[in-house]
């Protein structure tokens, strides 16, 4: 009997079961900063829906556990880091890497033996933890080589707070180049960039690679990698010098929430005052603080200033329009043009996957040019 076909409704499920949720599940995912987990720490995250445990143990390496207590349930995360292993503050049971019960002092006859939870792959990268969530054996880790050289700058990762709507429309927004000339018209208008370009998507490898053509300006391209990646040049914030390069993965959290995290690489003025490093932290806190308050009537855009709020514009204005189109954009209401032709490719190449998972068949075998894939920014060739 064949699997039922599958429809733009299935792209935006994403927990445990669900066909997305199947799907994300078989990639590598930033779970938090490596800053974020100091030795003998750790910490409850919530990602593709499920709760998981991340700590790190006294020799320094991160472990990743479902966030439950085999005993009663109870948040692992609430408990104690001993060496390698993590101690449930309810009663006492002990739990290593893999998942296996180690100890359980109340009882006379331990059976620790036969009691195991489950244990993910966990690795550390480019100041991220990541973390596989699907069946055993993980696949091959990607590396990202355009971010890896330190001679190109400093490298700075942040974790953007949730934003209260589904990362599918994160997702579709990532291969729109044409929204820059007017959503971000303020920002990008300094760099040279704002103009309609003649856009275009083509089929890689890796997912889709847009380009941007506009008349005296190099063109601008824009690499989305399968199946929530996307690799660009972006603007310098504060004191750094020149378009970085930066990658963007949009991570659901639930149906509802997901959380964009970014690396990237920078060149620093030497003669601007250090910043602090809470600084990313603080401006991600703001930014869906202020997208919903420009929603509800409460703010104008207006009133943030290009300059002076450079580092939160961008994301307040895309924060703007995401949320605004609903916690779950409704896609049956769409009127494609020419211009969305990355949208229709993205949707395109998620549907191809999961119809292939609904019916029983493999999923492609994403791979990426071994050097990396080649960016410019989109600004006036001189």
């Amino acid at each position: 009997m064949t699997a039922p076909d599958v429809s733009l409704n299935d792209l935006v499920h994403i927990g445990p079961g669900t066909l997305a949720g199947r799907y994300l599940r078989q990639f590598w995912h930033p779970a938090c900063l490596s800053s974020e987990l100091n030795v003998k720490d750790k910490r409850r995250e919530l990602i593709l829906g499920e709760y998981i445990t991340l700590y790190r143990g006294e020799s320094g390496q991160v472990h990743a556990l479902t966030d439950r207590c085999a005993h009663r349930g109870v948040q692992l995360s609430l408990g104690w880091v001993e060496g390698e292993r993590i101690r449930c503050f309810y009663h006492g049971w002990t739990f290593d890497g893999a998942g296996a019960c180690k100890e359980q002092p109340a009882e006379p006859h331990a059976y620790a033996a036969r009691v195991k939870i489950r244990a993910f792959a966990a690795r550390e990268y480019l100041g991220m933890i990541f973390v596989y969530l699907g069946e055993a054996p993980a696949p091959a880790f990607p590396t990202y080589p355009e971010l890896e050289n330190e001679a190109d700058g400093e490298l700075i990762a942040a974790a953007r707070a949730p934003v209260p709507c589904n990362f599918f429309q994160r997702v579709e927004n990532a291969v729109d180049q044409v929204h820059v000339a007017f959503a971000h018209r303020d920002v990008f208008g300094l760099e040279g960039v704002p103009d309609i370009p003649d856009y275009s998507v083509e089929e890689t490898s890796y997912g889709l690679c847009a380009r941007g053509k506009r008349p005296g300006k190099a063109d601008r391209l824009t690499h989305f990698h399968m199946p929530n990646i996307n690799i660009m040049q972006v603007p310098p914030n504060k004191d750094e010098l020149g378009w970085a390069p930066n990658i963007v993965w949009r991570v659901p959290v639930d149906d509802h929430h997901h959380r964009s995290v970014n690396i990237r690489r920078v060149k620093r003025d030497p003669q601007a005052p250090q910043i602090s490093r809470n600084y990313e932290r603080t401006t991600t806190d703001r930014q869906v603080e202020i997208a919903r308050a420009i929603l509800d009537g409460r703010m104008r855009l207006d009133q943030l200033d290009p300059i002076k709020d450079r580092a939160i514009i961008v994301a307040v204005q895309d924060n703007i329009a995401q949320m605004g189109q609903g916690v779950i954009a409704n896609r049956q209401n769409d009127h494609l043009g020419r211009s969305d032709v990355g949208v229709i490719a993205v949707r395109r190449l998620w549907l191809d996957e999961l119809r292939a998972l609904a019916q029983g068949h493999a999923t492609r075998q994403w791979t990426r040019p071994p050097g990396g894939v080649e960016m410019t920014s989109g600004a006036s060739v001189e």
